[in-house]
């Protein structure tokens, strides 16, 4: 049996991801013999569509929270990430519990991306220029924020116990 395959292996993720045509993908599946096989799952490709912006943002539209009313209060949410802009003005006025993990660099966000994550997630109800609309899912969350990604967004999944 010869499959035409186009594929991309991501070493330091240990994972391939392959092209396959839709009428060859049963015959991908009955290739993997048993529990022996280093393939660990086969899933067909999903192409999911964002929902045309309204006057909120992807992420709020996407969990239905403008919907709910939870608010993440009580709740200690921690993201770990490229760190925090803490000079943000959306969470300058907010308790923040922050640590870097990355010896010699400060949890100051360099990047933007923790910083987006932690807006995404924990956000405010409303920004503090009034010039976004709600951004975060869970706006009265405890926020931690722990650095374990560099300033050049590199870490490593190493595990200390």
């Amino acid at each position: 049996m010869f499959l035409q395959l186009d594929s991309l292996y991501l070493e330091k993720l240990g994972i391939a991801i392959v092209h396959i045509a839709p009428e060859q993908f049963n015959k991908l599946q009955a290739l993997i013999p048993d529990q022996e096989s280093p393939v660990i799952g086969i899933e067909a490709e999903v192409i999911n569509y964002a929902k045309a912006a309204a006057n909120f943002t992807w992420g709020l539209q996407a969990t239905n929270a403008l919907n709910s009313h939870y608010t993440g209060a009580g709740v200690k949410l921690c993201i770990l990430d490229t760190g925090l802009d803490l000079n943000h003005p959306d969470f300058k006025n907010r308790k923040i519990i922050s640590q870097s993990f990355i010896s010699g660099q400060s949890v100051q966000d360099i990047l933007g991306h923790g910083t987006h994550c932690a807006g995404t997630s924990g956000g405010p109800l409303k920004s503090v220029n009034g010039q976004i609309p709600r951004y975060g899912i869970a706006h009265q969350t405890q926020l931690f924020i722990g650095k374990v990604l560099a300033n050049n967004g590199t870490g490593s999944d190493l595990i200390w116990y």
